[in-house]
């Protein structure tokens, strides 16, 4: 690293000089931007309050997924509304794929495994939604 005796300050402010007015420029143009966004959240955040409803999430679908409702939490971090959320039958089918592949079993296959066994076992059947309830903890 060069120590701030040995750097050329005209140089260096030269090359930058362009850089920092774009950024001036583009922060000049944007403020009024943040300026509306935070407006509208603001105005979001009364009708929500106006309804009692808190966002959890939204689906991959658009629809907000509000605490209370039940959703769908995928491997990948997606989180899916109850209506666009597979049956546990598909679970199961992505779960034995997987481990077909040689990409698992991993620790949360095993524990839908033990899901799986424990709904045959019940009784369950496999053809409703994989889905848990939205709560703020």
């Amino acid at each position: 690293m060069t120590t701030s005796r040995s750097i050329d300050r005209e140089k260096l402010s030269e090359e930058l000089a362009e850089i920092e007015k774009a950024i001036q420029t583009i922060d000049a143009l944007s403020k009024p931007l943040r300026t509306a966004e935070s407006a509208l959240v603001t105005v979001r955040e009364a009708i929500l309050d106006r309804y009692g409803a808190v966002i959890y999430d939204k689906c991959e679908c658009g629809a907000l997924i509000l605490i209370g409702d039940k959703y769908h939490h995928c491997r990948d971090g997606e989180m899916l509304c109850e209506e666009c959320a597979p049956t546990y039958a598909d679970v199961k089918k992505q779960v034995e794929e997987r481990i077909a592949e040689g990409r698992g079993p991993d620790q949360e296959d095993l524990d839908m495994m033990t899901v799986f066994e424990v709904m045959a076992e019940r009784g369950d059947s496999l053809d409703q939604k994989s889905v848990v309830v939205a709560s703020a903890a």
